[in-house]
């Protein structure tokens, strides 16, 4: 429970609403976030190895090595929501739709679809899941997603942390991330968390987006699946179309080799995930279940 008075937790909050961002460093909102959550406790979750992951990386042309589909290296890690510029994360969502929706995919482009596993028990932090914030995102399952303080002091605590995480900034305004970068590294301080999960911001909340720590991914907790190469061929409504240009099952001296298949296949957001196999030159895709699915030319 947190230590701090209904009250005093409210002029903390006052006080971190009235910062002029463009202004402060991020060591002061993070000493005054500290100062919001002394005695605030957060129930961490634990995800299971095997569970599935989505990256969406755009790309022009097919990239060629593994580094190339990870974070980002330094000097191109832009500053994001749960880490500040020049920090390496490793964002990912646990569905196709939200990493089209989170990276605002267009009909034409290209880009690298790649699959994880986590091959570990991984514990995570998550902030967002609040019933006020599920409902600012317009998300359609708020009942099965919102995670609930008991105290009035927590409940304040964690609306504010939740509002403020998951609020859809505006790339004339990233100077809000300071508050996010904030609120993530108290999160993640210990090394014990694999790093912090929250609802997907564009996806209305209704799935999860993950940060996920270099370290992580260095100590290959996750396992890479299979790449995929593809375009996106139709947007209706809420709904993507795309088309499969190339796949990798594998890595070889850290480069990703496709196999350059002769035909593709097209699929949507919400098909089940298919697999690859490479029959003697000739790329063969099926189902779960082990039944092939055909290609479109």
């Amino acid at each position: 429970m947190s230590n701090h008075s209904f009250e005093t937790i409210q002029q903390c909050i006052t006080e971190i609403n009235s910062l002029d961002l463009s202004k402060i460093s991020i060591e002061d909102v993070d000493q005054r976030i500290r100062k919001l959550m002394n005695g605030y406790k957060v129930l961490a979750f634990q995800l299971n190895p095997g569970i599935v992951l989505y990256r969406g990386i755009l790309y022009t042309s097919k990239p060629e090595c593994y580094s190339d589909i990870i974070y980002p290296p330094e000097h191109l890690a832009r500053l994001n929501r749960a880490n500040l510029k020049g920090e390496q994360m490793l964002y990912a969502s646990s569905s196709k739709k939200a990493v089209f929706y989170e990276l605002n995919v267009q009909v034409g482009d290209t880009l690298v679809l790649s699959t994880w596993l986590t091959n570990a028990y991984l514990v995570f932090q998550h902030v967002g899941f609040t019933k006020s914030s599920l409902e600012r995102l317009g998300c359609s399952a708020i009942g099965g997603r919102s995670i609930e303080a008991e105290k009035e002091e927590d409940k304040l605590v964690s609306n504010f942390l939740s509002e403020n995480f998951c609020k859809k900034i505006l790339a004339t305004d990233d100077s809000h991330y300071l508050i996010t970068n904030a609120i993530a590294r108290i999160h993640m301080q210990q090394n014990d968390f694999a790093g912090i999960f929250y609802p997907t911001i564009k996806l209305n909340g209704d799935d999860d987006n993950f940060a996920i720590k270099k370290s992580v991914v260095d100590a290959k907790l996750l396992t890479l699946d299979r790449t995929e190469f593809i375009e996106i061929t139709q947007i209706k409504g809420d709904k993507y179309q795309y088309r499969i240009i190339d796949v990798a099952n594998e890595l070889i001296d850290s480069k990703i080799k496709w196999l350059s298949p002769k035909k593709s296949w097209m699929l949507s957001d919400d098909s089940k995930d298919i697999f690859y196999s490479d029959d003697f030159g000739e790329v063969i895709a099926y189902d779960e279940n082990g039944e092939p699915v055909d290609p479109i030319c």
